[in-house]
């Protein structure tokens, strides 16, 4: 008996750090002597022994961050250094000059975007943007209490800016843009920085600053999308903390986390595109000598597809197998162009717009055609991230092969599951669930 109810004990803790799985706990040679009706008693007893002690968890930790916030007389940066610690902590912006304005400009635009939407739906938190010291590419959300945050890698925004800014300097890629003929291949060492190399021609470094504007606003959108449509606080409250463990016992865990990440890009990208076309219509442009850029939509919304594939490539490491795509947590990266760059048509096919709906996707494509002929040319150079292979881009293509429209579909499917569950705790109206004929897709 007492054997029994210390290994209960044991699993419900492993089940709660995520160790075993539902497969390796009924294939355990304890259960093998038992009788079903035994294995159900127990299964139950596991059960409402993990509920107790994720209980008693989520009251510590309450009771954890409320003595510390108060104890310690924390601020928002204090508390941000104390959660990131195991990403390297808060990067403390006086370390270095040029990347501490790089950061700070980011966050502006960051707190620009989030203020504006905030002006329209007072039911919106404020968030706290700041850094973490890690060289790494990637980006959190997270709370504490009732406050919210939006942690980015410092790597993040440096690698950003600086491959923008160098790709430019480079005569070959996107030669169209400004007066090339004054640019040659540039010496540069990410690791011994002092100034970003940056394009001699100002329309180009301009163009450069456009691109780096709209990867940073997608960043920071899709983080805070995970804040105010309720995924946050959906994985925070004990009642999930319950669905997560049980969840993940199964298959359904990394196909709900990427339904969660599909929800953030279209969020995003939405938000986004309607930027881009209120600027393209009331004439709002980063600076008046980008207005060449937005002198048509199809310019504009190459601008924004090839700022976005570099998010992707840059999040994409090539290594997804497309026999085990339930296996990954976010959506293969070719996914996730598809079908942000799909929105465009979407949002503008009952506008005065919807006539360019078929050049729009011609530039689309360009865009994603050019950003690979860029990154051939400067492939040999460390600004491109170590796993990035100009050999072998992200393949769109693959979205419609059988088993990629088969991943969509499930994903977009998976909302029907997801979206009920998200609405309590969402501070927005979310996207309708829409009826997908799984036939139609494959055909």
């Amino acid at each position: 008996m007492i054997k029994k109810l210390f290994i209960t004990i044991l699993i419900s803790f492993l089940i709660i750090q995520e160790s075993l799985s539902i497969d390796e706990i009924f294939f355990m040679n304890f259960f093998k002597p038992l009788k079903m009706t035994e294995v159900k008693l127990l299964w139950d007893s596991i059960l409402k022994i993990t509920i107790l002690i994720l209980k008693i968890k989520l009251l510590v930790n309450s009771i954890g961050d409320s003595l510390m916030d108060e104890g310690l007389n924390m601020n928002n940066d204090d508390i941000f250094d104390e959660i990131t610690k195991r990403y390297g902590g808060r990067f403390h912006l006086k370390q270095n000059q040029f990347l501490s304005s790089l950061l700070i400009e980011a966050r502006k635009i960051g707190l620009g975007i989030i203020e504006d939407l905030r002006k329209y739906n007072s039911k919106l938190p404020d968030v706290h943007i700041n850094f973490i010291d890690n060289k790494s590419f990637n980006a959190y959300s997270f709370k504490n209490n009732d406050s919210y945050y939006i942690g980015i890698n410092k790597g993040t925004i440096l690698n950003l800016y600086s491959f923008f800014n160098y790709s430019l300097s480079f005569p070959n890629v996107l030669s169209y843009i400004g007066n090339n003929e004054n640019e040659i291949e540039p010496d540069f060492n990410i690791n011994n920085l002092k100034e970003i190399i940056k394009p001699k021609d100002k329309q180009r470094e301009i163009y450069a600053e456009g691109l780096f504007y709209f990867t940073t606003l997608f960043l920071i959108l899709h983080e805070y999308a995970h804040i105010i449509n309720g995924h946050l606080d959906f994985i925070n409250k004990k009642t999930n903390f319950i669905f997560k463990i049980i969840n993940s016992l199964g298959k359904k865990s990394e196909l709900n986390s990427q339904t969660l990440e599909f929800d953030a890009d279209c969020y995003a990208a939405n938000i986004v595109i309607k930027n881009i076309i209120n600027r393209y219509q009331n004439n709002l442009n980063l600076q008046e000598d980008i207005q060449p850029y937005f002198k048509s939509l199809e310019e504009a919304f190459f601008l924004w597809t090839f700022a976005t594939y570099t998010v992707f490539r840059f999040l994409g490491k090539n290594e997804y197998n497309f026999e085990k795509l339930d296996k990954y947590p976010h959506p293969y990266p070719g996914f996730r162009q598809h079908y942000t760059s799909a929105l465009i048509p979407s949002i503008i096919q009952d506008s005065e717009y919807s006539h360019l709906n078929g050049s729009i996707l011609k530039k689309t494509l360009t865009a994603v055609k050019e950003f690979e002929d860029s990154l051939k040319i400067i492939k040999k150079h460390p600004v491109v991230p170590d796993y990035i292979d100009p050999i072998n881009p992200i393949q769109i293509n693959r979205t419609y092969t059988k088993k990629g429209l088969y991943q969509i579909y499930k994903i977009q499917n998976n909302w029907r599951n997801m979206r009920p569950l998200l609405k309590p705790f969402s501070k927005v109206n979310l996207a309708p669930i829409k009826d997908i004929n799984e036939e139609e897709l494959m055909k």
